[in-house]
């Protein structure tokens, strides 16, 4: 898995690859520039190919959760989630989830 920000996301890249939206970071005062993942095809398993626009899907609606704090969503899709994209992305959801449980 690779991180970019959106002010390197161009569209050769959304073409190649699988890119994923993560958190808004924090550059300036009041500024912020959204991160995004890019998970290579090569770590994508067969069998994950034909539901990839589905859990891509679900994986912007974890992100869109988070940013409005329903909590409860993001357990529920974190539970899908989990595996999708080769585990590539585990590690981000096990984060969050770990952020809002300290936050509540």
């Amino acid at each position: 898995m690779y991180i970019i920000l959106d002010t390197e996301l161009t569209p050769d890249i959304r073409e190649k690859y699988t890119v994923l939206p993560l958190e808004a970071v924090q550059v300036g005062e009041d500024q912020y520039v959204r991160a995004y993942c890019i998970v290579p095809a090569e770590k994508l398993p067969l069998g994950q190919l034909p539901n990839l626009d589905n859990a891509v899907r679900l994986h912007e609606e974890f992100v869109t959760a988070f940013e409005k704090g329903d909590y409860k969503l993001l357990e529920d899709l974190a539970k899908y989630l989990t595996g999708q994209f080769g585990g590539e992305l585990d590690s981000f959801y096990e984060n969050i989830l770990e952020r809002i449980s300290k936050s509540e």
